[in-house]
């Protein structure tokens, strides 16, 4: 069924979309705009677009060109590059952005969130692609919304999906999947919190994934053929609100980590072994848990093995 109304900055992400293809510029939507396509809806002003790394000048001057077209409102620009040093929004790890009414635009670099992918191109994916899908896919979850009571007024209001965006310039995404790889990255790269903000972001955002993931595991569709995710990545997502045995439960009562932070921080440590990680970063460490024989047989992906994760 085709949307009757677009979510809240679709129109702009489009045509900023758009404007990317034209200058050649490869691209991909991340953050809270792209996880609507998959959870639950973003009530935040924030559109990010991942770069390729050499093409950020491009996409800059691409969007200063397409200020001379943006709309007035009494003499003034709806949107233009924000060049304030002290702005809050560039204290985090955003390369550039563009203020547009009620709207911020992000630039950031492929290696500074999606490093593991392979570079980006200009390839319009298909449904074959490893990564990447498009924002009109059919395939993408229906849109779904619902009727919430507010203390004012019965509304409509979308606590789902936002469906796919019929009638919009199609916009480059990652695959849910992959997104939810994505975010588990960047949760392990920020673990240490040394920006707890960024942090703070990635983990709820893994909670709305995992919501949504709940409803669909297990059922038949089109849509969950779209979930796919590496097996560790995978196993350290469904433990977000999977069954722990009582011996790792016990961790968080005492100040620890929840159980599913410990499988990502597990993955964490391993990885940076691996040399995963495009800076340096300090394995963080895990907190010691002896399981009971009885938990071993009902929980045996939790025995440790030297050299291996879980």
């Amino acid at each position: 069924m085709a949307q009757n109304k677009p979510p809240i900055g679709a129109e702009i992400t489009a045509n900023v979309g758009r404007i990317l293809d034209e200058a050649k510029v490869p691209y991909t939507l991340m953050g809270r705009q792209a996880m609507f396509f998959y959870a639950d809806p973003t009530v935040y002003g924030d559109l990010t677009f991942v770069v390729r790394d050499d093409c950020l000048d491009d996409a800059k001057h691409a969007l200063e060109a397409a200020y001379d077209d943006a709309p007035n409102r009494n003499g003034e620009k709806l949107y233009s590059l924000c060049t304030d040093p002290d702005c809050m929004d560039l204290m985090e790890d955003r390369s550039l952005h563009d203020d547009w009414d009620p709207l911020v635009i992000y630039l950031v670099l492929q290696s500074d969130h999606l490093w593991w992918l392979p570079p980006l191109t200009m390839d319009m994916p298909d449904k074959n692609h490893s990564y990447l899908t498009l924002s009109t896919d059919p395939a993408l979850p229906r849109r779904h919304e619902d009727e919430v009571q507010d203390e004012w007024s019965w509304k409509r209001e979308w606590v789902g999906p936002c469906g796919p965006w019929f009638g919009l310039y199609p916009v480059r995404i990652l695959k849910p999947g992959r997104f939810i790889e994505s975010l588990c990255w960047l949760w392990m790269r920020d673990a240490d919190m040394r920006n707890l903000t960024l942090w703070t972001l990635w983990e709820s955002m893994l909670l709305c994934m995992k919501r949504r993931w709940n409803k669909l595991e297990g059922t038949a569709g089109r849509s969950v053929s779209l979930w796919h995710m590496e097996r560790d990545f995978r196993r350290g997502f469904t433990w977000l609100a999977g069954d722990f045995p009582d011996s790792v439960r016990r961790l968080s009562y005492f100040g620890g980590p929840h159980p599913y932070q410990v499988a990502l921080l597990q993955l964490r440590n391993r990885l940076i072994e691996q040399g995963a990680f495009p800076m340096k970063l300090c394995a963080e460490e895990v907190p010691e848990y002896e399981l009971t024989d009885e938990e071993k047989q009902r929980f045996p992906w939790f025995v440790q093995a030297s050299g291996e994760f879980l």
